[in-house]
């Protein structure tokens, strides 16, 4: 649950696909040549949106559209979210100086961002330059980003009859029915596991002020996992146990590693419920920190006197370095470093 990181590599072969070769995969126009079509031709169309788009607010506004869109499209491919949204938000703030924006009359104007920036088209491709499929295996993702609880491999095979492809979903952080000018941004299509995508999140518009972006925000940074033990199990508890991995009544909960973050882990947690999805991982859990901490209590006192604290805690957290790569690696890693380690260390100089 680390920031994922977008080469450059990436970038490129995003960019030169919507931009050039993208166009050319399909008999109808699409992506940039959507743009340039119009420019060539004084923006006239016969494509039955765009017609109705023009009855209902002019050809001043669709020229608008087009130099707006040409002008920014390489941005609204390749930029930031805040930098996309900004886009988004001058584009519609303009596009008021022609006629006022309301829900009904929006409806052209998104059919026609929707011919332009369209996602589905993209994810049925064919082609061998750029697709679903290369970029998921570009950006390297092997567990679910948003969970840590299901891993997302991409795999290809193919030889002889026998073939298939396996990629993680791509989820819109903000959806394409709110954001149809975002349908293709890089920067707006994260790989995640379908429980988080389609069971979970769905249609539900994410924000970047009230959850959690893996493309610039740093989960590790801003939340930690921490066990509760409820109320009503508190008499009767060995908290030894519990500490140690030993017993699996507890909860989880994600507590914000800055009073700042707040508002952005309770919007992360509400929109994918981890608190809960992890109830059915206790055991697991349990069992990694056993294994983790070497069963006994004695062996690690051996390790104790073998190496200074500061050693050994940070052997530790090394160890379970993982999050990017194995599932539930967060909370395990967040149980040592947070509940066990400063336990150990409460009487002992660093």
């Amino acid at each position: 649950m680390r920031k994922i990181n977008i080469s450059s590599s990436a970038k490129h072969k995003h960019l030169n696909y919507f931009i050039d070769k993208g166009p050319s995969d399909y008999k109808i126009l699409i992506y940039y040549s959507f743009i340039t079509y119009h420019k060539r031709n004084d923006y006239i169309s016969t494509i039955p949106e765009v017609v109705d788009f023009i009855v209902k607010f002019g050809k001043e506004s669709f020229i608008f559209l087009i130099d707006y869109l040409d002008e920014n499209f390489k941005s609204l491919l390749l930029n930031t979210p805040n930098e996309i949204l900004e886009i988004e938000a001058q584009f519609y703030k303009k596009f008021n100086n022609y006629t006022t924006i309301n829900n009904s009359n929006k409806v052209y104007i998104n059919k026609v961002l929707k011919l332009i920036f369209n996602y589905e088209k993209f994810v049925e491709t064919k082609n061998k330059c750029w697709n679903p499929l290369l970029l998921s295996q570009c950006l390297d993702l092997s567990v679910c980003p948003y969970c840590n609880s299901q891993y997302t491999f991409t795999q290809y095979y193919h030889q002889g009859d026998k073939k298939f492809q396996i990629r993680p979903d791509l989820d819109h952080f903000f959806t394409q029915n709110a954001h149809p000018m975002l349908a293709i941004s890089l920067y707006n299509l994260v790989p995640s596991c379908s429980i988080c995508n389609s069971k979970l999140k769905h249609s539900k518009d994410s924000q970047l002020l009230k959850g959690i972006h893996p493309f610039i925000d740093d989960a590790d940074k801003i939340f930690y996992f921490q066990r509760k033990i409820s109320e009503e199990n508190n008499k009767n508890i060995d908290f030894y146990k519990i500490v140690m991995g030993l017993n699996e009544q507890f909860d989880l909960e994600l507590v914000p590693t800055n009073e700042e973050y707040t508002t952005k882990v309770k919007g992360f947690e509400d929109m994918y419920q981890l608190s809960e999805r992890y109830k059915p991982y206790n055991f697991i859990i349990n069992k990694s920190i056993k294994k983790t901490l070497l069963y006994t209590h004695n062996y690690l006192q051996s390790l104790n006197q073998a190496y200074t604290f500061k050693d050994f805690s940070k052997n530790i957290v090394r160890n379970l370095d993982e999050v990017d790569s194995i599932i539930l690696s967060k909370v395990q890693n967040d149980i040592i470093k947070y509940e066990i380690l400063p336990k150990m260390n409460s009487n002992k100089d660093h």
